[in-house]
């Protein structure tokens, strides 16, 4: 709905476009990429050893007139995935697709957007206003594909040396996860497979035992051998359901910018959905999955009851408010950027929901010498104002720090690129080293390593493994390590 709603907004312009002699002001262009990326650990039954993947851009912009413009962009992906058994998955997106006018100071722009908040490139805890796409950007080495463009409207008011932006995000977009049955699901690869038989309560009951245990084995081999359509099909349905796609339950967003000497300041509030469910198990589901035991007779008729939930869930609202500044001098740029939220979702590890307010703040340091040398250095901090005790996968505190870093040489043909984040509190370390160079005409390649290291015990795969996991994102993947190999042509 909403990206055919963006197509529309973006059709009622396209004759006026026609119509005007200027063809001076049509600009298209993009690119077409093929990927070859192997497994550096071969671990594991079910994980992926192998993948191909391509995929074309495209986008066109037209100035029609001096202050109106539209661009249409678009991504198809396409990759096969070999590991037991081959599989094929493509997709294919809107990218920024908008209309925009401008009148004097004001410009207002409307349609699939992607939008930055926070002065950060790295750790941004004000860069929330497009979901994440854990899908697409942990597999990928293309930064672009972890954003979700949004529908959205911005007005942009500049009167120097303030400037104050309007956001309105009128649908909500969650962020897109996948469970099970790829390298970077929630539910790393074999750790389903592994963990449904655990799940399934031995009670040494001879024939019984035998038939629970044959269950268990036949649930494994269903969703192993599942076509991944339909395994993406039975994923939403663990998905919690969004809020009606209604105007009164979008987002709306403020920023007001000031400018100085040497220093620029802005202000941000925004009123949003989470983007984190808030999931809870009915109790009689939740007591004896946390007790390996068969529900009771009292709790197996509280399951079969009319109405009654396995498991519900709600997405919250919630308030963030926030402000950055950013000091320049000598080739240095040193920005400062906090935001305090009112709700924030988590989970103990008797795999209760609560809420909590959290604040976060981040420093970064950035060196640029022309177009030969850039550095980013970067850290955040992570607070939850109200934890619980036994908070699971998160801590009162996170600490992070992320490092980005390039080298041009072979007059800006070569780049060698590092950036990589280290979580010091849940000891994850990840890596990405890149070599690109281009190959004149329009072509060029790169090779790289994607690292993930987690410097804690790994977890065992039953629940109780699961609930006690002490490491982050980087440590769950750290079988994930992949090398690839990228011919890009652009156009």
């Amino acid at each position: 709905m909403r990206s055919l709603l963006a197509l529309l907004l973006v059709s009622l312009v396209v004759p006026a476009a026609a119509a005007t002699p200027k063809p001076k002001g049509l600009r298209y262009g993009g690119r077409a990429f093929l990927s070859i990326a192997p497994d550096l650990r071969m671990e594991g039954p079910y994980e992926d050893r192998f993948a191909f993947r391509s995929g074309v851009d495209f986008g066109v912009k037209y100035k029609f007139t001096p202050d109106a413009r539209f661009a249409i962009g678009a991504k198809f992906r396409y990759a096969i995935r070999s590991g037991d058994r081959v599989e094929a998955d493509f997709w294919f997106n809107l990218a920024d697709t908008w209309v925009q006018g401008r009148k004097g100071p004001l410009t207002v722009r409307g349609g699939m957007l992607t939008m930055s908040w926070g002065r950060n490139l790295l750790l941004s805890p004000l860069n929330i206003l497009n979901p994440l796409d854990y899908t697409a950007g942990l597999s990928s080495d293309d930064p672009s594909d972890g954003r979700i463009p949004v529908l959205a409207a911005r007005a942009t008011l500049s009167l120097p040396p303030v400037s104050l932006e309007l956001v309105f995000i009128p649908f909500f977009q969650p962020m897109r996860v996948a469970f099970y049955g790829r390298d970077f699901a929630v539910l790393r690869p074999g750790l389903l497979e592994q963990l449904l038989p655990s799940a399934i309560p031995q009670i040494g009951a001879g024939v019984v035992d035998d038939v629970l245990g044959g269950v268990g084995d036949r649930l494994v081999d269903a969703i192993v051998n599942l076509d991944p359509y339909q395994r993406d099909g039975l994923q939403s349905y663990l998905v919690a359901a969004p809020p009606e796609e209604l105007p009164w339950n979008g987002d709306v967003g403020l920023r007001v910018g000031l400018t100085g000497r040497g220093i620029d300041a802005d202000f941000y509030g925004l009123w949003y959905v989470l983007d984190q469910p808030y999931v809870q198990l009915h109790p009689a589901l939740l007591a004896p999955l946390l007790e390996s035991r068969m529900p009771s007779s009292s709790e197996l008729t509280q399951l079969t009851n009319p109405g009654a939930e396995l498991a519900s869930s709600r997405y919250w609202r919630g308030v963030m408010a926030g402000a950055d500044v950013v000091f320049a001098g000598g080739g240095f740029v040193v920005s400062l950027e906090g935001a305090f939220r009112s709700r924030s979702v988590r989970y103990t590890t008797d795999l209760q929901p609560y809420l909590s307010p959290a604040l976060q703040w981040s420093l970064g340091v950035r060196y640029n010498l022309s177009t030969t040398l850039a550095l980013d250095a970067e850290f955040q901090h992570d607070i939850i104002l109200r934890p619980e005790p036994d908070t699971w996968i998160h801590r009162p505190h996170g600490l992070q720090t992320a490092l980005g870093a390039s080298i041009r040489l072979a007059g800006d043909r070569l780049e060698l690129r590092l950036t990589g984040s280290y979580n010091i509190l849940q000891r994850d370390l990840y890596v990405h080293p890149r070599v690109s160079l281009d190959l004149g005409g329009g072509f060029s390649t790169a090779f790289g390593l994607q690292i993930f290291e987690g410097f804690r015990d790994d977890l065992e795969p039953t629940l109780d493994g699961l609930r006690s996991y002490a490491g982050g994102i980087p440590g769950w993947f750290r079988g994930n390590d992949y090398a690839y190999a990228t011919l890009e042509y652009r156009y």
